[in-house]
């Protein structure tokens, strides 16, 4: 399975990235991004129309230069559309939700902890340790 973390920050990429492998144990797939950008050409390179052999999440930071997660999330949509994607940010739910245009959305706080983490999984209904 694979999974994609986008944030422009390398320590909060890192701290991220450890907790996510935490849950998600070594047979993970875990590519980082540093920038929108760089996440949504990993997501075009890895389409799948197999069930769980595309990009299962995202994780997108809202605040990023160029391009912000939230528009790097609508994009996410078009090219894949079965990726979910989990927004990892210092903003509320409902700041997030008003700045995606009031979709329903799913939002993980900075910083990561793996209790949150497990929570988002099990809100997703992705089956995580």
């Amino acid at each position: 399975m694979k999974f994609l973390i986008a944030d422009d920050s390398p320590l909060i990429l890192k701290e991220t990235y450890y907790e996510v492998r935490k849950v998600l144990g070594e047979e993970a797939d875990i590519y980082l991004a540093k920038s929108a950008k760089e996440a949504l050409k990993y997501v075009g390179e890895n389409l799948s129309e197999k069930p769980g052999e595309g990009i299962q999440i995202a994780f997108l930071d809202v605040d990023m230069p160029g391009m912000d997660g939230i528009e790097a999330a609508e994009q996410n949509r078009r090219i894949s559309p079965q990726t979910k994607v989990v927004y990892v940010t210092g903003h509320t739910e409902k700041e997030i939700r008003e700045m995606a245009g009031g979709e329903e959305v799913i939002v993980l706080m900075k910083p990561v902890f793996k209790r949150d983490l497990c929570e988002v999984f099990e809100k997703i209904g992705f089956p995580a340790s």
